[in-house]
C-alpha cells in the first residue's frame, strides 16, 4: 500500500470515529488541534466535502431555494460583496457557498440583485 493509500485510510478511520464531531472548517480545525487530529485543509486533500460528510455519517446538507438563501445573504450583507470574500465568510460561518448562490439563481450577479432588491 502506497503512503498516500495509507494516509487516506487513517483518515477514513478517524472520520468514522469523530466526524460527529464536524460541524465546520473552523470549529474542526479547533476539535482536530485539541486531539491531534488532520485539519480541515488535510482532510479535503483527500476527500471531497461530501465523502466528508458521508464517511462521518452526517447528513449532507440540504438544497435551498431563493427564499431560502435570501434572508441568509442579507443577514450577512457586509459579506456579500464578491465571490471570493463570501466563500471565505461562508466557510468560516457554516453558510452557503457562492456556488450555492450561482446555481440557485443563475450567476452571481443576480444573486447580488435579488439580494439588494428584496423587500423586506
Amino acid at each position: 500500500m502506497s503512503h498516500i493509500e495509507l494516509k487516506k485510510e487513517e483518515i477514513r478511520t478517524i472520520l468514522k470515529e469523530h466526524g460527529s464531531q464536524i460541524e465546520n472548517r473552523t470549529q474542526w480545525d479547533d476539535y482536530a488541534k485539541e486531539h491531534k487530529l488532520p485539519t480541515y485543509k488535510t482532510l479535503v486533500n483527500y476527500f471531497s466535502w461530501e465523502e466528508i460528510l458521508k464517511l462521518s455519517g452526517r447528513p449532507k446538507k440540504r438544497k435551498f431555494t431563493e427564499d431560502d438563501l435570501i434572508p441568509i445573504a442579507r443577514a450577512h450583507l457586509d459579506h456579500f460583496r464578491s465571490v471570493g470574500k463570501w466563500n471565505d465568510y461562508a466557510k468560516e460561518h457554516d453558510l452557503p457557498s457562492a456556488m450555492t448562490f450561482i446555481r440557485t439563481f443563475g450567476s452571481w450577479k443576480l444573486a447580488r440583485n435579488a439580494v439588494l432588491s428584496f423587500n423586506m
